[in-house]
């Protein structure tokens, strides 16, 4: 098993308790920008930070002993991260601090976990997401009676599960005409088939739910 990376955007809706949990489970903390202030509200120091810097607070980061600073404002902070991490030779990696009160900012870190060819599992408030990008045959663990959604990032094709309440069938998923929406596990696994495309698995779960990695 590779290390626990975990890396930590700046997003205001991560309640600190969550942060904590999943931090406390981490080989390696990576934050972004001001990610690292977040970190430290939740008790942890950053072990690298990567950004330009440019709303984070200087006494934080005179606590991290790893700086990059990248002042390219062709890419976002997110996208930085994810350079950071793959350049690293590293090629999984847990997100969390994704959620915030900006829409475009939400909007943009999908645009870049779509670039990024690293594998990705983002911790939402209410849950998990797993990107699965690419020709796909692969099982999810589940837990029985667990909501599920499973939404295109871009057209997916001959989309077939193997698990849920309602199944899909050799469907034709894309953005703004066909989804899986607040579906529900009936196992403890979700086979997931498709042939191109990308999807965005999203689970439900209750914090004491989290067995972390």
């Amino acid at each position: 098993m590779g290390k626990r990376i975990l890396g930590v955007l700046a997003g205001n809706d991560t309640p600190e308790a969550l942060l904590r949990f999943w931090a406390s489970k981490a080989d390696i903390l990576i934050a972004a920008d001001r990610g690292a202030d977040h970190l430290l509200a939740a008790g942890h120091i950053a072990h690298i930070a990567v950004g330009d810097f440019d709303s984070s607070d200087a006494t934080v980061r005179s606590q991290i002993t790893d700086i990059y600073k990248v002042d390219d404002q062709s890419f976002s902070d997110c996208d930085k991260l994810l350079r950071f991490v793959e350049n690293q030779g590293h090629t999984d990696l847990t997100i969390i601090g994704f959620e915030g009160d900006r829409l475009d900012h939400v909007l943009a870190g999908l645009g870049s976990f779509m670039r990024s060819p690293l594998n990705l599992r983002i911790v939402l408030r209410c849950g998990l997401a797993t990107l699965l990008r690419g020709a796909t045959d692969c099982e999810i663990a589940t837990q029985v009676g667990q909501v599920i959604s499973i939404l295109p990032l871009a057209p997916t094709f001959l989309v077939t599960t193997q698990g849920l309440d309602w199944e899909i069938r050799n469907a034709h998923f894309e953005l703004g005409s066909n989804w899986s929406l607040s579906n529900r596990a009936q196992s403890d696994s979700l086979r997931l088939q498709f042939e191109s495309g990308a999807l965005l698995v999203i689970q439900e779960y209750e914090m004491e739910n989290y067995e972390g990695w």
